[in-house]
């Protein structure tokens, strides 16, 4: 008797412990199977931002942030949108959450949280733009030295042709080959700009929580020297400098926010998916690696011995800017003394006036960049560009001479259709793309 109840006992044990193995293990499935709705729904969350932003002009404020929450199911799932404007783009958090009610004695409710950083943009096909484009909706390109261009030229009216002037003739293999766009074509609806969001930012970078480990420094930060206490290796860090800031030496910055009111970057150092922002003026040189957003306030200097990849963002406001109001008396400059590899460009003008006529420009002879190049003012161009090239006109000076409209010893070329770059949310018409998760 006594070994019949034995093997009953254990009998119960195991069917006991099959149960609650099956039980675990459904468990384990529904737990999966929640953490994988709850990842569909924050790429829901993403897409469902992109639409209502479309459908919402972004030159009005409300696109600049986002409180979102958005219910699926009652009580069963949801996701939630949390925006901002972060200088050129907006980024944001998106979650979604699945809601799990165990129906028991305890009558438990969990739920599984999904989360995701988000960065929307706005994204061209340079195979669908013109390799040059002039603004100003008046007058032709003249092609001067052996300036070349391959590709369309987007001109409200006129012609382009080969410079006969005896001070600055055309070489013979100066040429342009290719289409001329005139006022007809689409294109124009597409390259409206819209900077008064990135006014409002840049003149108050600093009012938002980043989540990360802040420093206010007064005066001059060197980072790089060995003798000053900061370390020149950070990752997550934001700093605000008043005065001028000097990342130099081997310095590694990683995911960081910089601003400053001069910023220098020399030596070898490497500043990766970081917002650096000059209220005033930036310079960059020497044998420095970049990624991320480059921003001045007022003027922007680059003369690089390493070559630029994954296409950072360098954008001159072009005013000096202060709290209260922006200088009126100049107009900033960017200047591409020597520049190679991939990137974005885009000089701003902000409200610049119709009388101005000064160069705020310049790409180098030694320049040779793949990608956009979006200037609203004068650009005297002298380097290569494998991509796009947008200005309101052409100039330059020789011999005592002001040439408007001339394309000097240049080499344009458009790039291959479904070449895609990311820009800036900056354009009135054009819809936003989801450029970016992580999480």
């Amino acid at each position: 008797m006594a070994f019949v109840l034995s093997i009953i006992a254990i009998l119960a044990i195991l069917i006991g412990l099959l149960f609650q193995l099956i039980l675990n293990s459904n468990q384990l499935a529904l737990s999966n199977q929640d953490r994988a709705q709850a990842g569909l729904l924050t790429h829901a969350a993403a897409n469902y931002w992109v639409f209502r932003l479309r459908e919402t002009e972004p030159h009005l404020a409300e696109w600049q942030s986002r409180d979102i929450q958005y219910t699926v199911i009652p009580n069963r799932k949801d996701f939630q949108i949390k925006g901002w404007s972060t200088a050129l783009f907006l980024d944001g958090i998106v979650t979604g959450r699945v809601i799990h009610q165990q129906k028991n004695q305890q009558n438990l409710t969990s739920n599984v949280v999904s989360v995701r950083n988000v960065q929307i943009g706005q994204r061209f096909d340079l195979g669908q733009f013109p390799s040059l484009g002039l603004l100003n909706r008046q007058g032709n390109l003249v092609l001067a030295g052996s300036a070349q261009i391959k590709g369309p030229v987007l001109l409200w009216k006129g012609s382009v042709r080969r410079s006969t002037h005896s001070k600055m003739r055309a070489e013979p293999n100066a040429q342009h080959i290719g289409a001329v766009w005139d006022s007809s074509n689409g294109i124009w609806q597409q390259l409206e700009m819209d900077l008064a969001g990135v006014d409002a930012w840049l003149k108050n970078p600093d009012n938002r929580d980043w989540n990360q480990t802040s420093f206010k420094i007064s005066n001059k930060l060197i980072l790089g020297d060995s003798s000053v206490l900061m370390d020149s290796v950070m990752e997550n860090v934001h700093i605000q400098c008043s005065g001028r800031l000097f990342i130099q030496g081997n310095s590694e910055i990683n995911k960081s926010v910089l601003t400053a009111n001069k910023i220098i970057i020399q030596g070898k150092a490497k500043v990766m998916n970081t917002i650096c922002f000059a209220k005033a003026n930036m310079l960059i040189k020497d044998d420095v690696q970049l990624g991320g957003q480059f921003i001045a306030g007022d003027s922007m200097r680059i003369n690089m011995q390493s070559s630029l990849q994954s296409f950072p963002f360098f954008y001159v406001h072009g005013r000096i800017l202060r709290a209260s109001e922006s200088d009126t008396t100049y107009l900033g400059y960017m200047g591409l003394d020597k520049v190679k590899g991939q990137g974005v460009f885009v000089f701003g003008g902000y409200k610049r006036p119709e009388t101005d006529a000064q160069t705020h420009f310049y790409l180098g002879s030694q320049s040779d960049i793949e990608g956009f190049v979006d200037v609203r003012g004068f650009a005297q161009l002298e380097g290569r560009v494998r991509g796009t090239v947008l200005c309101e006109n052409l100039r330059f000076e020789s011999q005592g001479t002001l040439w408007y409209g001339h394309l000097l010893n240049a080499k344009l070329e458009q790039a291959k259709k479904g070449y895609y770059v990311s820009v800036p949310y900056i354009y009135k018409l054009v819809p936003p793309s989801i450029l970016r998760t992580s999480g």
